[in-house]
């Protein structure tokens, strides 16, 4: 427990970390809004349903790409283009009255413009902390099941 109060008391550490848990809680409930909007708009639970589908793979298949152009682009720029495009597929979405594929393809472009967060965090911890500071962070494994 002391290597996580030492953790806390570098500066900015709190900071980074509040920044980063604000940022993903609308990411909780992404899915659910897409589903509520999508079945209101069209009246079929299996289109929504197919629309949240499409909004994971995209996550699930651009995410590691997105992560990797933090190196190459740069923080800033990765992030504020993914979530201009992320908020502007949203938007459209929210407005466009069309066919279930139109509406599967934005939900795919959706997930796939979810900004790179948690990865942007995890690399600057080490440029935060120094030595190894964050080596509690990286050592934490779940508890046994009982």
């Amino acid at each position: 427990m002391r290597a996580y109060v030492e953790l806390v008391r570098v500066p900015g550490v709190v900071n980074v970390t509040a920044s980063q848990l604000f940022a993903r809680l609308p990411l909780g409930m992404l899915s659910l809004a897409i589903l509520l909007h999508v079945q209101a708009r069209t009246g079929s639970y299996a289109i929504a349903g197919a629309v949240v589908a499409c909004t994971s793979i995209g996550e699930a298949i651009a995410m590691p790409m997105t992560a990797r152009l933090l190196g190459r682009l740069g923080m800033k720029t990765t992030l504020v283009s993914a979530a201009l495009i992320n908020g502007v597929s949203m938007v459209v979405l929210a407005m466009v009255h069309a066919p279930a594929g139109v509406l599967m393809g934005l939900g795919f472009l959706i997930g796939a413009s979810v900004p790179p967060l948690l990865p942007a965090v995890r690399t600057l911890y080490p440029q935060m902390v120094p030595g190894r500071g964050c080596a509690p962070c990286s050592r934490w494994t779940p508890p046994p099941r009982s």
